[in-house]
């Protein structure tokens, strides 16, 4: 009886043993926080990604662009001033909830007046002038509209130079055909056509008063 004690015992511990040691061995070749490490990896570098592309839409958005300023209707040249379409985008920005971005973007002046014509230094001097006078015109409306406003934000306007915004796509050549056009829709409204039941040129009329 002793004898079968011992044995059970011996046999109990060295299983035991064995276990464990599988145990450390299995740990060391095996990732024991899978899946979790790896959903963490996954998630962060979609985050990654999208944060970037919020940050340019947002910069994209917080900009004050070349068409949002007047042409001189008698030179034709850029100006300073800003058109409709300018001070709306301005109120829209300053309108942001909870409060709006301080920073906004001005694009640098790409339609300076002979601009194909001028030496690299003098062209590089009259962006800069009207890149400043048009900064000026911005910050003299963003005062006039965050006036009488309960806190005052300093706003700041910085140059860039994006890219030209959208998707490049073939247009849409209305309702007729164009052949030019290699892929457009030829016909937008006109694009399905029906015919009414009836043998094939044969013309139903109507008479009567019914």
């Amino acid at each position: 009886m002793n004898g079968f004690i011992k044995a059970t015992v011996a046999g109990l511990c060295l299983g035991t043993g064995l276990t464990l040691v599988g145990c450390a061995q299995y740990r060391q070749v095996v990732d024991p926080c899978w899946p979790d490490r790896y959903n963490a990896e996954a998630r962060l570098s979609v985050r990654e990604t999208f944060g970037a592309q919020v940050h340019n839409g947002h910069v994209l958005d917080q900009t004050v662009w070349n068409y949002h300023f007047e042409t001189d209707p008698r030179s034709g040249g850029p100006t300073d001033r800003l058109n409709a379409a300018g001070m709306e985008h301005l109120k829209y920005l300053v309108r942001r909830m909870p409060a709006p971005d301080p920073t906004l973007y001005l694009q640098t002046a790409q339609e300076v007046v002979g601009a194909a014509s001028l030496p690299p230094d003098k062209l590089a001097l009259a962006r800069s002038d009207l890149d400043n006078k048009r900064i000026a015109s911005i910050q003299r409306y963003l005062a006039s509209m965050m006036s009488g406003r309960s806190q005052a934000v300093a706003f700041d306007v910085a140059i860039h130079d994006p890219g030209e915004v959208g998707i490049g796509a073939t247009g849409i050549a209305g309702t007729l055909k164009n052949p030019l056009i290699k892929g457009a829709i030829p016909e937008l409204q006109n694009n399905f056509k029906g015919k009414m039941p009836g043998v094939e040129g044969v013309t139903m009329t109507t008479s009567g008063g019914g």
